[in-house]
C-alpha cells in the first residue's frame, strides 16, 4: 500500500506521527499509549470482516520516518507492531518517500499527532483521545515540521540507536548502533556543517562516499560505504556501525572521518557517557575537527590510498584494513634521515653534481634506510599507490614518505644507476639492482604524498574563503642575508630567486622585504596567496625562530595570521627554504603545521639543512615547476612538487630528495 492508493474500508489506518517537535514528546505517556493501541488491536483481532481467522489490517508509518521524524516514540511504535504480529495481526508499512508525503498523511483527521481513520465508528470512538487527555497533556496541534528545502544546506549527522531507539546515554554493556548520514537536520537534532558546492556527481545524480570511524587508541576502526545524492532535498545512505557500550560512568569517543576520492574532506567526533538511566541534560555531542583540506578534491588528486595518524598508529583508512604500524618513536624516523643528509648537504662543501662521490654516498645511505622504511610500511598495502593521501595531527612530526625507497636495498659500494642524469620527465626503465642506488626509487620522487592537517582547535583557516585555485602573483618574498654568505656579488642566492620571482610574475608584482615588520606591512597591503621564504632557522631560549634579513626573526610562538594576511582574504602558500624548516618545531608542532594551525593553505619545507646556493636553487625549482604547471592548465601543487623534485635530481641536486609539503596539495594553479 503507498499513499497515492485508496485505503479500504475494512483497514484501520493509525499513524504515529509526532508534530515533529521533539521537545514535546516527554508529555505523551507512552505506557498509556500502548495499552490503548493494545486495545486497539485486541478490538481489530476480534471483529475483523472474517472474524479472527481473518484479521483486518493494521497500518503504519515506514519505521525508518519514524525513528527520523519522532525518535522517542520509535520504541514504541515497534513494541506495537510486536504486539500486533503476537495478536494475528498483520503489520503492513506505509512507505513514505518524502516529507510530503508524511504532511499529506498527517491529514487525515488528525488528533495532535495521532491519525485515525475506519469504517467502524466503535473502533474510531475507542481510540479517541480527545477528550479524555490520557495520553497527553497540553500538547498542541502543528503541522509536522521536516525541512526539505533545497536551499537548506545538509549537514552530517551522527546518532546512537538502540533497538532502534535514539539514545541520549549508552546503555552499560550493551550493543548499539552509531548511524551516520548527511541530511537536512530535523529541528532539534545536531549535526555539523557539510560543503558539498563543488562534488563531482555521477550521470545518475550521485557521489559515492566513505565513512571511517576509529578510536584515538586504535582499539575501533570500521568503514562504510555511503551514496549521496545530487537533490539536496534528499538524505544520503545511512552508514551504521555496530558499537558496544563500556561500563557504567565511561566514556566513548570515535572519530568520524569522511572520504571522498579517498581523500578526507570533513572529521567530527563523537562523544557519548555510558550511564544506567539517562539524565534530563544528557546528549549525545558531535562536533566538527578541522581539517586544512577544502571539502572536493579535484579528479586529479584523487588518492590511491588514504592513511591516518592518529599519534598511535598509521592506519589506512577507507578499507577495513587490519592493524595499522605503531608510531612509537616516530619523531625519529625523519631525524634519521636528515641527520645523514644535513651531514653532507648543510657544509659549504655540499656536493653539487649526483655524480659526486660525497653525493653517491648519501644517495646510497638515503636509499638504505628508506629501504628499511618502505618495508615498515609494506602492511599497508601502498605499493600501487601512486598518490597517498595522510591525515596527520597538526603537532604530529612530519613522517618522510618521499624517503621510502621502492627497490631492493643497495649495498653500501652500489654504483649511481645510469638514469640519475636524464631529464627529470624520463623515468627510469633499468631493472632494480643491489648493485646500483637509483633516485627514481624514492616515493617522492614518482608519488604525490598529500598530507591533510587535523587540527585540535578550530583553525583560522577556518574563517577564510575557500581557496580553489592558486593565484601565483603577486608574491612577497624575504631572504637572510646569511644567505649570501661567501657568494660572489652575481650570483648571489637571494638575488637569483628574486629574478626568478620576477620574471615569473613581473617586478611590480614581487615585494621584497627586509624585516617580519615589512613582511606583515606587505602581506596586508598586496594580498599575496604565494609567500616564500630563504630564510635561517636556529633556536633561541629553546624557542625555533626564522630569520630574514640581517638578523629579523619570528619565534614560533608568535607565528600569527598577520604574517598570513587579512582574514577576509583567501589562505595563502607558504615556500619555506630553510634549514630543517620542515622538522624544526617545539613539542607543540613543527613550523609548517604552525603556519597551517594560523590559516596558510599549505607549506612546501625541506627535511635538511642546506647552503644558501642550494636553498634558492630548490626555490627556483619550485617556482619554475608552479608555473609550468600553471601554464600547462590543470595541475596542481602536489604534482608541481614532484616535478620540482625530479628536475633537482636531473640537475645533480639532491636536496630534491628532501622537500615535502605539509597542508593541502590540491589546489590547481593559476599563473
Amino acid at each position: 500500500m503507498t499513499t497515492g492508493e485508496a485505503i479500504p474500508a475494512d483497514v484501520l489506518f493509525v499513524a504515529g506521527l509526532l508534530t515533529g517537535n521533539d521537545s514535546l514528546t516527554p508529555q505523551w505517556d507512552t505506557d498509556k499509549l500502548l495499552d490503548k493501541l493494545d486495545e486497539l488491536i485486541q478490538m481489530c483481532a476480534d471483529s475483523g470482516p472474517g472474524g479472527p481467522t481473518e484479521p483486518p489490517y493494521w497500518v503504519a508509518p515506514d519505521l525508518e520516518l519514524t525513528a527520523r521524524i519522532a525518535p522517542r516514540l520509535h520504541t514504541a511504535w515497534q513494541q506495537t507492531v510486536r504486539h500486533a504480529r503476537d495478536r494475528d495481526v498483520a503489520a503492513l508499512y506505509v512507505r513514505v518517500a518524502t516529507a510530503d508525503d508524511a504532511v499529506q498523511l498527517a491529514q487525515w483527521d488528525h488528533i495532535a499527532g495521532l491519525q485515525v481513520m475506519a469504517s467502524m465508528p466503535e473502533l474510531t470512538a475507542a481510540f479517541d483521545t480527545g477528550g479524555d487527555g490520557e495520553l497527553m497533556t497540553g500538547v498542541l496541534e502543528q503541522p509536522l515540521a521536516v525541512d526539505t528545502d533545497a536551499d537548506t544546506p545538509r549537514q552530517l549527522i551522527a546518532e546512537f540507536f538502540r533497538e532502534s531507539a535514539v539514545c541520549a546515554v549508552l546503555a552499560p554493556g550493551q550493543d548499539h548502533t552509531l548511524a551516520v548520514r548527511i541530511a537536512v537536520p530535523r529541528p532539534g537534532q545536531r549535526g555539523i556543517d557539510f560543503d558539498e558546492d563543488d562534488i563531482a556527481f555521477d550521470a545518475d545524480g550521485a557521489a559515492d562516499l566513505i565513512i571511517d570511524v576509529t578510536s584515538d587508541d586504535g582499539t575501533f576502526h570500521a568503514t562504510r560505504p555511503m551514496v549521496l545524492p545530487q537533490d539536496r532535498s534528499r538524505p544520503s545512505t545511512t552508514a551504521t556501525f555496530p558499537v558496544r557500550a563500556g561500563d557504567d560512568g565511561t566514556i566513548l569517543q570515535l572519530n568520524i572521518t569522511v572520504l571522498y576520492r579517498n581523500r578526507p574532506i570533513r572529521a567530527g567526533r563523537v562523544v557519548a557517557v555510558v550511564r544506567s538511566v539517562a539524565l534530563p541534560d544528557d546528549e549525545v555531542q558531535f562536533w566538527p575537527i578541522g581539517l586544512s583540506s577544502p571539502s572536493e578534491p579535484t579528479a586529479v588528486t584523487t588518492a590511491d590510498a588514504a592513511l591516518d595518524d592518529n599519534g598511535v598508529t598509521l592506519s589506512v583508512r577507507g578499507t577495513d584494513h587490519a592493524d595499522g604500524i605503531p608510531l612509537a618513536g616516530a619523531e625519529n624516523w625523519s631525524k634519521a634521515f636528515e641527520q645523514v643528509a644535513s651531514q653532507v648537504l648543510g657544509t659549504d662543501y655540499a656536493p653539487g653534481s649526483i655524480t659526486d662521490p660525497e653525493a653517491v654516498r648519501l644517495l646510497t645511505l638515503l636509499a638504505r634506510r628508506g629501504s628499511q622504511f618502505a618495508k615498515k610500511l609494506a602492511q599497508l598495502g601502498l605499493q600501487d599507490a601512486r598518490t597517498i593521501s595522510v591525515m596527520v595531527r597538526y603537532d604530529a612530526p612530519v613522517l618522510p614518505l618521499e624517503l621510502a625507497y621502492d627497490g631492493p636495498t643497495p649495498t653500501e659500494k652500489a654504483v649511481l644507476c645510469s638514469c640519475a642524469g636524464q631529464p627529470g620527465d624520463q623515468p627510469c626503465t633499468r631493472r632494480p639492482s643491489r648493485r646500483r642506488v637509483c633516485p627514481w626509487a624514492f616515493w617522492g620522487m614518482n608519488r604525490v604524498i598529500a598530507r591533510t592537517v587535523r587540527f585540535g582547535p578550530q583553525p583560522a583557516a577556518d574563517s577564510r574563503p575557500k581557496l580553489a585555485d592558486l593565484t601565483l602573483r603577486p608574491v612577497v618574498y624575504a631572504a637572510a642575508d646569511r644567505a649570501d654568505k661567501d657568494s660572489p656579488d652575481g650570483q648571489l642566492p637571494s638575488a637569483l630567486l628574486q629574478s626568478a620571482l620576477s620574471q615569473r610574475v613581473g617586478a611590480t608584482n614581487c615585494t621584497r622585504v627586509e624585516s617580519w615588520p615589512k613582511w606583515r606591512s606587505a602581506v596586508k597591503q598586496t594580498n599575496p596567496q604565494l609567500l616564500v621564504v630563504l630564510g635561517h632557522t636556529d633556536q633561541a631560549q629553546s624557542e625555533f625562530r626564522i630569520e630574514i634579513g640581517q638578523h629579523s626573526t619570528l619565534s614560533q610562538p608568535d607565528i600569527s595570521e598577520r604574517e598570513l594576511g587579512v582574514r577576509t582574504n583567501p589562505a595563502p602558500i607558504v615556500l619555506l627554504f630553510a634549514c630543517d624548516s620542515a622538522i624544526s618545531g617545539d613539542v607543540f608542532g613543527a613550523l609548517p603545521s604552525t603556519f597551517i594551525l594560523m590559516g596558510a593553505a599549505a607549506v612546501v619545507a625541506t627535511l635538511t639543512k642546506f647552503k644558501g646556493e642550494h636553498a634558492s636553487r630548490a626555490g627556483i625549482a619550485v617556482v619554475s615547476a608552479l608555473f609550468t604547471s600553471a601554464a600547462g592548465g590543470g595541475l596542481t601543487l602536489g604534482s608541481a612538487l614532484t616535478r620540482a623534485r625530479r628536475d633537482l635530481i636531473a640537475n645533480g641536486l639532491l636536496v630534491g630528495l628532501l622537500l615535502v609539503a605539509v597542508g593541502e596539495i590540491d589546489l590547481k594553479l593559476v599563473g
